[in-house]
């Protein structure tokens, strides 16, 4: 068929309003997603690693502000911590179980479950910088790993691998380093002088002793090259082959979150103090400052994980001995999702 100069233009200028349309609908992010009425609604369950605090803080912003809601799904979030019995939640088991489609657990846990055959994948990572610290008192001029030599060192299990790669990793030897186990989580054995340096996140025990007004160090591991991902969102596989589309929203709708969180760190901390009362909002508020460039590092985006970090961390567990059986950390996680949304 022939068409006219001004029938032919009347269908460019229509084509153009459908694409601006378009535009508008999904935002200028890539994060962002078709109009809700081209979504099929579907429900997701989220097993967290622990209670409530502002580590989930792009969680609760996407079921506040309605990214969620954007994408069609309604997000139940599973507070993490104990059960009833005692018992730590564990959210490998859970999404194993089927009683979560999608869960939070530090990378190397899931590189562990992995190599004892778990089929499950890391699909995203909230952290992308880990927030461990071996914290000091200034007082103790703790600068350096090298400073550790004949300090006692009160640690919880979970650390002790990374302190015991970023001794390697800086030429020092761990039996000079007086190491302990920790049973005291908060910042009092460094106060009362039990211990000279405890491990601590940023978040959490280096903002207590922020805000109570005492001056610190804190050797963080990620700065001598130690690297493993704290906060890994990962599902099964099967979740993957049979509901790609819910895993994609559900990642956008996330991401939208940690991107309101990282741009209004004050509106967003109230949001964790009000799943739990018991939290103190200055200091949730401080925590989620602290935790802007961990969420997204310069040159990055909400949720990137990259080859290099996996296999720094398969390393680790590797060189510890910690694997009791082999594992191709490449089937460990995947970046399909992250290169669709983020593709321009």
């Amino acid at each position: 068929m022939l068409y006219t100069r001004s029938t032919s233009t009347h269908r460019i200028q229509a084509l153009l309003g459908l694409c601006l349309f378009g535009l508008l609908l999904s935002g200028c992010s890539g994060t962002a997603a078709p109009a809700v009425s081209a979504l099929a609604p579907a429900q997701a369950r989220v097993q967290l690693s622990w209670l409530h605090t502002i580590e989930w803080a792009g969680f609760y912003a996407a079921e506040e502000h309605g990214y969620y809601k954007d994408q069609a799904l309604t997000v139940d979030l599973l507070v993490g911590g104990e059960d009833a019995q005692g018992n730590y939640i564990d959210p490998i088991q859970v999404v194993l179980d089927g009683r979560a489609d999608f869960g939070v657990v530090g990378g190397g846990h899931l590189i562990k479950a992995r190599a004892n055959g778990a089929p499950l994948v890391a699909i995203a990572s909230s952290y992308q910088r880990h927030p461990l610290a071996f914290t000091s008192l200034a007082e103790k001029q703790i600068a350096t790993p090298q400073d550790l030599i004949g300090k006692t060192v009160q640690i919880a299990p979970d650390s002790r691998m990374l302190l015991d790669a970023m001794l390697t990793a800086t030429g020092v030897d761990a039996s000079q380093v007086k190491i302990e186990d920790r049973t005291d989580f908060s910042i009092a054995p460094l106060l009362n002088g039990d211990a000279d340096v405890i491990d601590s996140f940023i978040t959490n025990e280096a903002v207590s002793l922020k805000l109570a007004g005492h001056d610190f160090n804190a050797l963080m591991p990620v700065d001598y090259g130690v690297e493993e991902y704290p906060n890994v969102i990962f599902t099964s596989e099967q979740m993957i082959a049979a509901h790609p589309d819910v895993v994609e929203r559900f990642l956008r709708g996330t991401f939208q979150g940690i991107e309101k969180a990282i741009a209004d760190p004050q509106q967003v901390a109230p949001l964790a103090v009000r799943r739990d009362p018991s939290l103190d909002l200055a200091k949730e508020t401080e925590a989620l400052f602290q935790s802007v460039p961990l969420l997204k590092p310069s040159g990055s985006q909400p949720g990137m994980m990259t080859a290099k970090t996996w296999q720094a961390s398969y390393q680790i567990l590797h060189d510890q001995g910690v694997l009791k059986q082999p594992v191709d950390v490449q089937s460990v996680y995947t970046l399909a999702f992250l290169d669709k949304i983020y593709t321009k």
